[in-house]
């Protein structure tokens, strides 16, 4: 892995912190981590927005499929209420 040094700029308490925390030699190798894990995070924030908002477009699309299809379905269920009742009283009086 080629590596690269930046310059950016903290805060002295952080520093501190940081400096407290982590030992000399682990330094660059924790930042780098946090810098890997914060850019997952950022993509993974990404990629649930983009999933939410694909959800929200399929079910504007099912919503729209239910509602053309709804009083086909309305009248096949009546139909289908209607052979089941008529081959049920047909069972009773044989």
């Amino acid at each position: 892995m080629r590596r690269t040094r930046r310059t950016c700029v903290l805060s002295e308490k952080t520093l501190r912190l940081f400096g407290n925390a982590v030992s000399a030699g682990k330094r660059s190798a924790v930042v780098r981590e946090l810098l890997a894990l914060w850019v997952q995070d950022r993509d993974g924030a990404r990629m649930r927005a983009d999933l939410i908002e694909c959800c929200r477009e399929m079910w504007d699309d099912y919503e729209g499929t239910a509602r053309a299809w709804a009083p086909t379905d309305g009248t096949l269920w009546r139909a289908s209420r209607a052979l089941i009742r008529a081959a049920h009283l047909s069972s009773r009086r044989s």
